[in-house]
Formats: C-alpha cells, sequence, structure tokens
C-alpha cells in the first residue's frame, strides 16, 4: 500500500505517539511526502526513520502549493511568530474614510460577510485603541452559526479603552487581550478591566509605540497561528514598517473619496525602489467591490 502526506511524518512523542511508528507498524511499503517539516523536533528525522525502516519514501512534491497550505504553520516555526493578515476596506482611491471620518459602510455587504469568514478563521483579531475610540467596534464572529469567535486584542499604551465602550462591555462574552505600556497595569482603570473579565499584558513601549515584536511573541506563546489585523493607518504602518505583515485581502469599492485619509499614510517609505510590492495576486469579485489578495515583499 502507498501512503500520500502534505507534511513530513512526525518521529516524536508529542500529544500522540510518533507517526512513523503507526506507518511503520501499518506495513506501508511507499510513502509519498510532499515537503519536509521545518519544525526541529521533526525536520528529515520522520522521513530517515521510515528509511531505516526499509519503506520506499519520495518527497518534494507540490512544495510551493503546500507552502501556501500550511503558511499559518510554516511563519509559527520559521518566524516564531503568528502569520500576519492585514485585511482592508478602501476606496478606489485608497482611502479608508471620507474626509469627515466616516466609514461605515465603504464596502458592500458581500465584501463584509466575507470579512466575517476571515474572522472565523482568525485565532486573534487585532486592533489599536484609536480604532477603539473611533468606530467603538465589537471585533466579534457575526455569522448564522459560527464555529468559533477569535480572541480580540487591543493595543491600548496608556488604557485609554472606555469602560462604557463595546469591547468593554461584553467581556464576560469574548476572551480579550489588552496589551498596555509597563508600569499601566497597576492604575485604578487597569484593575477595573482585569475584574471585568480582560488578560491585560504590559509590553515595551516608547511612547504611544507598544513593541509589535513583543506583543506577538506572547501571542505566540499562547499557541496562536493566525492574527487579523484590523486597524488604523498608524498601526498598520508600523505593522508594514517592522515587515511583519505576511498577506493581505485589500477590498476596494467602486467609489472615489479624496481627501487626505490614505490608509497608509503614515508609511512614509522614501521612494519608488523603497516601495513594497504584492506578488502570487489574486483578484476576486465581491458583489460590487473588488479583492485584492497578495503577498508583501518588502524591498
Amino acid at each position: 500500500a502507498d501512503l500520500y502526506v502534505t507534511l513530513e511524518p512526525c518521529a516524536h512523542y508529542g500529544k500522540t505517539p510518533p507517526c512513523t511508528d503507526a506507518i511503520i507498524k501499518s506495513g506501508i511499503k511507499r510513502v509519498f511526502i510532499g515537503i519536509q517539516d521545518p519544525n526541529p523536533l521533526v525536520n528529515g528525522k520522520g522521513k530517515q526513520k521510515l528509511l531505516d525502516a526499509g519503506i520506499e519514501v519520495t518527497s518534494g512534491i507540490m512544495q510551493e502549493e503546500i507552502n501556501r497550505q500550511l503558511e499559518y504553520y510554516f511563519c509559527r516555526i520559521q518566524k516564531g511568530r503568528p502569520f500576519i493578515l492585514w485585511k482592508a476596506a478602501l476606496s478606489l482611491d485608497g482611502k479608508y474614510a471620507a474626509q469627515d471620518g466616516s466609514s461605515r459602510w465603504i464596502t458592500g455587504e458581500s465584501s463584509r460577510k466575507m470579512v466575517h469568514k476571515l474572522r472565523e478563521e482568525a485565532d486573534v483579531i487585532l486592533t489599536g485603541i484609536g480604532t477603539v475610540l473611533k468606530d467603538d467596534p465589537m471585533l466579534n464572529v457575526r455569522l448564522p452559526k459560527p464555529i468559533k469567535q477569535p480572541l480580540r486584542a487591543i493595543l491600548d499604551p496608556y488604557l485609554e479603552i472606555p469602560l462604557n465602550s463595546q469591547i468593554v462591555r461584553s467581556l464576560p462574552e469574548y476572551k480579550t487581550a489588552i496589551f498596555c505600556a509597563r508600569g499601566k497595569e497597576n492604575s485604578p482603570h487597569a484593575e477595573a478591566l482585569v475584574s471585568l473579565g480582560a488578560n491585560l499584558y504590559p509590553v515595551t513601549a516608547n511612547g504611544r509605540t507598544l513593541c509589535l515584536k513583543e506583543v506577538l511573541g506572547i501571542l505566540h506563546q499562547q499557541g496562536f497561528y493566525l492574527v487579523l489585523l484590523e486597524c488604523g493607518s498608524q498601526l498598520v504602518s508600523s505593522f508594514f514598517s517592522e515587515r511583519l505583515v505576511d498577506k493581505s485581502y485589500i477590498f476596494y469599492a467602486p467609489k472615489i473619496l479624496g481627501g487626505n485619509k490614505a490608509i497608509l499614510r503614515e508609511l512614509n517609505l522614501p521612494d519608488l525602489n523603497s516601495a513594497i510590492h504584492l506578488k502570487d495576486i489574486t483578484l476576486k469579485k465581491t458583489g460590487e467591490d473588488w479583492l485584492v489578495i497578495g503577498y508583501p515583499v518588502y524591498s
């Protein structure tokens, strides 16, 4: 009998015994492996154990496709952090809001339904305090029968989140992590948030800017694979500046808004040679909108 697997079978004890032991015991004669597992606990050991048992092994099949299929896992193993997927809803001229600040709704119902499916897939929805103060979002999955609700992560250096915000009022219903600057976790406001059910994480800060890698390190330690980034210009510009965005979902509505509400206006790249390119682009029609999916390439 033959066995086809996308990822190299493990040869170590974890929550279950080694997959290689079960394969050898089953009497399978040939194993076809799509891609080697980069996890240091595996990383060729599974393949070698099968070969030592006299099993014929063929590997390196459809590697590019499998890299995409398992991109969250590979990011976690190779970069030591969750995969960051940025979602934006924009006008054709790249504006996230009209000049008066209104942004509900730039895109149509089909696009918004797709966003909720993205939220359902994510482990974490991450935003900044600016978005919370401006939009008072819920950051939950609003589908008829959602499979799960992701963790809501708020970056709030000075703990400005109002106790009457939708995020705080729904703390008993949705798991929520609030990241603040070190030293802010002992304030009366912090104690109130914790008593209401928030999980508070103090991290290194430079003024109003939290250390993003420290935030992602905490989320990594908690076992999360996919973070959906839904935030304003300042925070997403910081993520791009630190080359942390792995994939983009940009919904474009057939509208021109003008003004200065550009989504990446604070990125400030010096010239064309510094431009961030998107590769492996997919273009989809969502109702009257267009969705551009791509992977940032940093110069």
